[in-house]
């Protein structure tokens, strides 16, 4: 038997998971965690074999385990909604053996989890190939969407939720090239808000 922990905050997905995965005569639920803190005292209480990890936590990331676990005996899987190239790299820079987009079918989960129990690794095929682009290519951020430096610098920020002033701060620039900045972002990004222009910036693998 396989064990397992499912470790993510949302109690109606995390419920969905257990009773995919229950289904499954060589996989065994031992237990579940909303937050970082939960899924500390439930590794070393239950001692799983494999660990299933969300990345956003209430109290932390989840990627930050994964260094953590590294000479334990628990294996990590980040199940998670982003697919960026900085953030799939960086959970599997910090120990992690698999990574599961959300979207995906239970099938590649339940795929995934004998994989890593058995010592190899696991990429879901939706972020398989931005990874090999990322690996061979580099980094393609800059200029994209037509976007000066400035405009970039910027627009890497957002996602930190900082005001005008702390961005300006942050950048050596006035409150007022910063709005002009944003101004500029917003028009070549399409959107209508610094908040869609944020989450833009976090699924492309900024901020």
């Amino acid at each position: 038997m396989i064990r397992v922990l499912v470790v993510d905050d949302h109690p109606m997905f995390r419920q969905g998971v257990v009773t995919v995965l229950s289904a499954e005569d060589d996989l065994e639920v031992v237990g579940s965690a909303g937050s970082v803190k939960e899924a500390r005292t439930a590794i070393t209480e239950l001692s799983p074999d494999v660990v299933l990890m969300d990345v956003r936590m209430p109290d932390g990331d989840g990627t930050d385990l994964c260094s953590e676990l590294r000479d334990s005996g628990a294996k990590v899987i980040i199940l998670s909604q982003y697919r960026a190239d900085r953030i799939v790299l960086s959970a599997f820079r910090q120990g992690a053996k698999g990574y599961v987009v959300k979207e995906s079918e239970p099938s590649v989960l339940r795929q995934a989890i004998r994989a890593v129990a058995s010592g190899a690794d696991f990429v879901d095929s939706q972020v398989a190939g931005k990874l090999v682009q990322a690996a061979t290519k580099g980094p393609k951020t800059k200029g994209r969407f037509g976007l000066t430096p400035q405009e970039l610098a910027v627009l890497e920020l957002l996602p930190r939720k900082l005001t005008n002033r702390q961005i300006g701060q942050r950048l050596g620039i006035s409150e007022e090239t910063v709005r002009t900045h944003l101004r500029h972002t917003l028009r070549k990004l399409q959107v209508e808000d610094r908040g869609s222009a944020a989450a833009l910036a976090v699924e492309i693998g900024l901020g």
